[in-house]
């Protein structure tokens, strides 16, 4: 076996691990996945694995080429582009090029690819109801709160007749 190939395989046990951190990163951070998915691009664990994307694929070649606009293509300041997204294959090679960033950026907009849909969300927990909002964001409510409402809303009605 040659070292390039072990070294190859190196990489990907360690790129396995980061995917798994960034699945439990992002499922734990579900109640808004946008946000929780760019923070975890400015995380120390992408950076590591984008470092070890850029070490697998320079394995092959030395110059890397840009897969939207064909040119030259400093990897270090480059964006990752996922031609599938897959929480637990987010730093696989065979699903991640290394692109411009003004390529990535023209790409999104032209193609108009889409996000996550921004929905309501409701979650119950031990302390109370938790929301997600398209447009507001998170918002936390206590059970006592929601009993205060409903005893206000019973009164109303009570009242009103």
């Amino acid at each position: 076996m040659s070292s390039k190939t072990s070294r190859h395989k190196k990489i990907l046990k360690e790129l396995k691990k980061y995917n798994r951190y960034a699945k439990i990163y992002l499922r734990k951070n579900s109640l808004d996945f946008k946000s929780a998915y760019n923070n975890f691009q400015k995380s120390e664990a992408w950076t590591k694995a984008k470092a070890l994307l850029i070490e697998y694929n320079s394995l092959e070649n030395e110059i890397f080429i840009c897969t939207i606009c064909d040119t030259v293509l400093d990897p270090y300041y480059s964006t990752l582009h996922h031609n599938f997204y897959d929480s637990k294959k987010l730093f696989d090679p065979k699903y991640v090029d290394l692109v411009h960033h003004d390529c990535h950026e023209r790409y999104h907009q032209e193609n108009e690819v889409p996000g996550t849909k921004r929905r309501l969300k409701v979650y119950i927990s031990s302390r109370g109801f938790r929301f997600y909002i398209p447009k507001i964001g998170k918002l936390y409510i206590r059970h006592e709160f929601c009993v205060l409402v409903m005893i206000l809303i019973i009164f109303l009605v009570l009242y009103r007749n």
